[in-house]
């Protein structure tokens, strides 16, 4: 049975590079701070390390210690975790692959599908699940993807009875903010769901800028959270009214164009 709203809480960070203990440590410690009962918890795009292209250097249990702490997270506040991580395949390869963990340590993964060629992400990552992946979180539908993925609206089309909110967590650089802040608000109304964007701060040692700008969209495109640059936390409140009423009143999705992916 679905809720009818969603506290939310996004945790916007600077990330130690390559420092799985370090960063696992300050999210233990920035999610003390939160005296609010919440939902779900959003961490940034591979919240433990950095946007680390170099996978191999960082310790090989570094994804599985990552899922480790989220479920025990979870299951210590009662709540949902989501955010992706440097994972290693048993076949060896890895990927960027994003978790939404439920209060009882079951979970739903995603494979980031669009790797940042700009970085090199194709060569060290492998790509991911040729079709989107909707988790079931306490009754809401909620769309897993990671960072370039905004770039690809077709990868994200919803559909009538389709998914009620997106999920885009990510390491997106201040020179592209712009773009960053305007495609969240795009996603959110076109899809008429709501749209989470979470994005880290601070500098990585590639001397990328992070300025952060993690919002919480609704479906007419009004945005609810906005914790522009600061290292910080910020809750929002998801209703599941706004969703209905908005797709009664303006029924869109109803004349959409009908396709399907192909691999």
């Amino acid at each position: 049975m679905m809720q009818d709203s969603l506290k939310v809480c996004v945790l916007q960070s600077d990330l130690v590079w390559k420092n799985v203990d370090s960063n696992l440590s300050a999210f233990s410690k920035q999610l003390d701070e939160v005296d609010q009962k919440v939902d779900l918890f959003v961490l940034p795009e591979m919240f433990s390390t950095g946007f680390c292209m170099q996978p191999e250097e960082v310790s090989s249990s570094a994804g599985k210690n990552s899922l480790r702490w989220l479920i025990a997270q979870a299951r210590q506040r009662q709540a949902g975790f989501c955010g992706s991580v440097l994972y290693l395949l048993d076949d060896g390869r890895y990927v960027n692959r994003m978790f939404l963990v439920e209060a009882d340590g079951s979970y739903t993964h995603y494979d980031k599908r669009h790797r940042f060629a700009l970085a090199k992400e194709h060569k060290a990552y492998s790509e991911g699940s040729p079709q989107p992946v909707i988790a079931l979180f306490r009754g809401w539908k909620i769309l897993l993807q990671v960072c370039y993925d905004l770039r690809f609206p077709v990868f994200s089309r919803n559909a009538v009875n389709g998914y009620d909110a997106v999920i885009y967590v990510a390491n997106w650089p201040e020179p592209r903010r712009l773009h960053w802040r305007t495609l969240l608000v795009a996603r959110a109304i076109e899809n008429q769901a709501y749209c989470i964007g979470v994005n880290r701060v601070g500098e990585d040692a590639n001397g990328l800028s992070y300025v952060g700008d993690s919002m919480v969209i609704d479906p007419l495109g009004g945005v609810s959270l906005d914790l522009n640059n600061a290292a910080s936390f910020g809750l929002a409140e998801l209703k599941k009214g706004m969703i209905v009423a908005t797709r009664t009143r303006l029924p869109f999705l109803l004349d959409a164009d009908r396709f399907s992916l192909v691999d």
